[in-house]
């Protein structure tokens, strides 16, 4: 797999042992190396790379194959699976991250962002303006070049902000002196 540590022993038979292995033909994928019978290293680019081997008895007696290796990408993921939601009016800030592959990634984003939103490298940031559900997709590029792309929502209800109760002053009534003694009475 791209970007993950590979070693494959080259084995000769026949002849007389102690052989020498070298590349015949071709090229090994971007990474790799060949020394003495074991292809080695860390790929670096996908796809299939065809090359020939050569194996030398100690005798000189010499014999090839050709071999085609397919480069493939690695499990990459990307986290989270779901967007956090925000809210209409208030200030949004979400972060992914790729892993399984390759550092560095880099991201890419499509589909319909809220006004106010914007997409920048691995985060979304900014204050929506408009509510809804929009669905996003959202690529992650590993050095590689492997590019797994996850679908997200992002979720913009409108601003729920509690409202201050409202203050109402009580109706006038006219004092009375029978009333204002009642209260002057209770105050001892």
């Amino acid at each position: 797999y791209g970007g993950m540590g590979y070693v494959q022993q080259v084995t000769a038979t026949g002849g007389t042992s102690h052989y020498t292995v070298g590349m015949q033909s071709g090229a090994l994928a971007p990474g790799l190396d060949l020394t003495g019978c074991r292809s080695h290293g860390t790929p670096t680019t996908t796809g299939p790379f065809t090359f020939g081997i050569k194996a030398t008895d100690s005798r000189g007696c010499s014999g090839s194959a050709s071999v085609t290796m397919n480069v493939k990408c690695g499990n990459i993921s990307i986290a989270p699976d779901a967007l956090p939601s925000g809210v209409t009016g208030m200030a949004y800030a979400a972060h992914v991250a790729a892993s399984g592959g390759t550092d560095p990634y880099s991201y890419s984003w499509s589909g319909g962002l809220p006004d106010g939103i914007m997409a920048q490298g691995d985060h979304l940031a900014g204050t929506p303006a408009q509510s809804g559900t929009f669905s996003l997709d959202v690529t992650a590029t590993d050095a590689t070049r492997c590019q797994p792309t996850q679908t997200s929502e992002l979720q913009t209800p409108h601003s729920s902000h509690p409202t201050a109760p409202a203050v109402t002053p009580a109706p006038h009534r006219p004092a009375t002196p029978l009333a204002d003694a009642a209260l002057l009475r209770n105050d001892h």
